[in-house]
C-alpha cells in the first residue's frame, strides 16, 4: 500500500523528469534515456495511486466512516464538556473548602490585603 506523500514523492519524480527530458539534446541518445526516465517515473506514479491506502473505498463506505468518526467526535466533546463541569463544580468545592479553613483559622482575605 502506498501513502499520500508516496504519491506525491511519484509524481514529484515524474515532474522532474519531465522538466530534465525538455533539456535534453539529441546528442549521444539523451532523448531516448529521457523517454526512458519519463516512462518509468510515469509507470511508478501510477503503482503508488493504484496501490494508494482507501483508493478501493466507495462512497458509500467512506460516508459510512465519516458519519462514525462524526459520532464519535460528539460522543467525545460531549463527555469533554462533562468532565470539564465536573472539575468547575470541583473547583468551586475546593476553594469554598479553602474560605472555610482560613476563616476558622482567622487568616481569611480582606479587601485590604
Amino acid at each position: 500500500m502506498s501513502s499520500i506523500e508516496d504519491v506525491q514523492g511519484a509524481l514529484d519524480g515524474l515532474m522532474l523528469s519531465v522538466f530534465d527530458a525538455a533539456r535534453v539534446t539529441d546528442a549521444e541518445g539523451g532523448v531516448e534515456a529521457a523517454k526512458a526516465s519519463i516512462l518509468a517515473k510515469y509507470e511508478a506514479t501510477v503503482a503508488a495511486v493504484d496501490t494508494l491506502d482507501g483508493i478501493d473505498v466507495t462512497e458509500e463506505e467512506q460516508l459510512a466512516t465519516i458519519r462514525q468518526l462524526s459520532e464519535e467526535y460528539e460522543i467525545a466533546r460531549l463527555r469533554v464538556l462533562q468532565m470539564r463541569d465536573k472539575v468547575q463544580v470541583l473547583e468551586g468545592q475546593a476553594a469554598a473548602q479553602l474560605r472555610a479553613k482560613l476563616q476558622a483559622a482567622g487568616l481569611e482575605r480582606t479587601e485590604e490585603d
